[in-house]
């Protein structure tokens, strides 16, 4: 797989702002702000609607079991309907897979930094080789 040429991710995008966000985001928010086309725009809805329903579930006594990134915190509205003006922020364990995200990412380009460092110490060897064999 060459990450070099890894699309566009509009999941890496979601956690991005989630993280960019700390103390919560509106749904209108987020989706005004991720998602570059209709079917990206579908993801993040489908996202929060899994959030929601998670949260409907904790009301009936059940636990969560949808995968989403999103966790309530905060509702001001008495609907437990749509929650139209929660307050979403990231899971833990979705703040811990950006974090791995980025800390690869990082990894990627030292490693690049390093080979080219290996590569100029191999060929400045080699030059200096010749030229000491050369001068003898």
């Amino acid at each position: 797989m060459n990450f070099d040429k890894m699309e566009h991710s509009v999941y890496i995008d979601i956690l991005e702002y989630g993280v960019n966000h700390p103390k919560g985001f509106y749904e209108r928010e987020i989706f005004n702000n991720v998602g570059e086309n209709d079917i990206e725009k579908d993801i993040v809805s489908q996202l929060i609607w899994n959030a929601k329903s998670n949260k409907f579930r904790l009301f009936a006594g059940q636990l969560p079991s949808l995968d989403t990134p999103f966790t309530i915190i905060k509702y001001n509205s008495t609907s437990q309907i749509d929650f139209p003006d929660a307050t979403y922020i990231l899971t833990f364990d979705a703040q811990i897979k950006y974090l791995d995200y980025f800390k690869l990412q990082e990894a990627r380009k030292s490693s690049k930094q390093a080979s080219i460092y290996a590569i100029t110490a191999i060929v400045i060897s080699i030059i200096t080789m010749i030229i000491q064999i050369i001068v003898k």
